[in-house]
C-alpha cells in the first residue's frame, strides 16, 4: 500500500497543464501583436493613399479654377457642339482649310456671324486646350481678329471668330485689288501680329497653327489661329 501511494503522489498532472496554459498565453498575444501592427501598417497606407488622392484632386480643381476663371476674365464664352453645329448648318459652308482644321462660316441664335475654325486634331485634353485659349486670348493686337469664344466637348475642339466679310489676303492678291503700298502695309501688320504671339508659340502651334489673314473693309490685315 505505501509503495502504491508514493507512486500516486509522484503524479503532478497540473505541470503540464500550467507549461501548455502558459504557452498558448504567449502565443496569443504574438497572434494579436502581428493583428495590430499589420492593421496599423494597412491603416497607415490608406491613410497616405487618401492624403495623396485629397492633394492631387484639389491641386488640380484648383488648377482647373485658375484657368476657367482666366477664361471668364478674358470674356471667352464656351459654346456647345450642338450649337455650333446648328449655327453652321451641319458644318455646310466652308470658308478655309488648312493643316490646323477648318473654317466654316456660321449664324448664332443673336444673328453674330462667326468663322468657326475646327481643329483638326484634338490630341490634348481639355485642361491643355483651355490654357493655350487662355495664352492667345491674353493677347491684344489691332492685326489680330478677336476671338469670341471655344468649344471643347468630348473630342471636338473648336474656336469662335468675329467673322470678316471682306475675303482673304489670298484673295485679294489674286485679284490685283491691292497696290504695292497697300500691301506693304498689310504685310507690315501681320509681322507685328506673329511678333506678338512669339511667347506663346507653343500655344499657337497646338491649336493648329496660324490660320490665315484677312483683310477688313479699311483694307487692314488680321490674322487669326
Amino acid at each position: 500500500m505505501n509503495d502504491k501511494n508514493k507512486l500516486a503522489c509522484n503524479v503532478n498532472p497540473k505541470t503540464t497543464t500550467l507549461q501548455r496554459s502558459f504557452n498558448e498565453v504567449r502565443e496569443g498575444r504574438y497572434i494579436k501583436f502581428l493583428l495590430w501592427f499589420v492593421g496599423g501598417m494597412g491603416g497607415v497606407e490608406i491613410l497616405c493613399i487618401f492624403l495623396l488622392w485629397f492633394f492631387f484632386v484639389r491641386s488640380k480643381n484648383n488648377l482647373d479654377a485658375r484657368v476657367y476663371n482666366n477664361i471668364s476674365i478674358i470674356g471667352f464664352r464656351k459654346f456647345s457642339y450642338s450649337e455650333l453645329k446648328k449655327a453652321t448648318k451641319n458644318f455646310n459652308q466652308e470658308i478655309g482649310r488648312g493643316v490646323g482644321g477648318v473654317v466654316y462660316k456660321g449664324v448664332l441664335l443673336d444673328e453674330r456671324v462667326i468663322a468657326m475654325k475646327k481643329l483638326a486634331e484634338a490630341n490634348q485634353g481639355e485642361e491643355q486646350f483651355l490654357a493655350e485659349v487662355s495664352s492667345i486670348g491674353s493677347l491684344n493686337h489691332m492685326n489680330l481678329i478677336e476671338l469670341w469664344g471655344y468649344c471643347a466637348e468630348g473630342k471636338h475642339r473648336m474656336l469662335v471668330y468675329e467673322f470678316m466679310e471682306n475675303g482673304s489676303l489670298a484673295e485679294h492678291l489674286r485679284s490685283n485689288g491691292l497696290n504695292w503700298s497697300k500691301r506693304f502695309d498689310i504685310a507690315l501688320g501681320t509681322a507685328k501680329a506673329w511678333r506678338s504671339s512669339h511667347n506663346i508659340f507653343k500655344a499657337v502651334h497646338s491649336l493648329g497653327g496660324i490660320g490665315g489673314t484677312i483683310i477688313t473693309h479699311e483694307q487692314v490685315g488680321k490674322t487669326f489661329w
